[in-house]
């Protein structure tokens, strides 16, 4: 599944029970990270899992772990699920709790909200969680 050219170009990884890596990626977007926080930059280039879980009356995905980039912004994974399940409105949530903005950085939602290794977003048709 991981050599699906679809799923590259999606810019999401499927890891599967395996561990098996996918290919690499190439940068999705140029990020300028300061040379006084080195640290910060090799954080970001790091793969995050992000678990997804259904809510509700919403379709389950038949693979519900993922590898993304942690320079990525949450967007990247809200049009993911849209185009998944096929839907233009779509409510989604990490931990079931807060919906975070679509300009937040994937390494920090994982950093701060991360669950046994993971990063759980949830997602539902109609509003979840406040």
């Amino acid at each position: 599944a991981a050599n699906n050219p679809q799923r590259r170009r999606q810019g999401l990884f499927i890891s599967s029970s395996r561990r098996r890596a996918g290919p690499p990626e190439s940068p999705s977007s140029s990020s300028s990270a300061s040379p006084a926080a080195p640290m910060a930059a090799s954080e970001a280039e790091q793969k995050v899992v992000v678990h997804v879980r259904s809510a509700g009356n919403a379709p389950i995905l038949k693979q519900d772990k993922f590898k993304i980039s942690g320079r990525d912004k949450f967007l990247r994974v809200i049009e993911f699920l849209r185009r998944q399940l096929h839907q233009d409105t779509l409510f989604v949530y990490v931990n079931s709790s807060f919906s975070p903005s679509p300009d937040e950085l994937i390494i920090d939602l994982y950093n701060n909200f991360a669950i046994d290794g993971k990063l759980v977003v949830n997602y539902a048709l109609s509003a979840a969680w406040g």
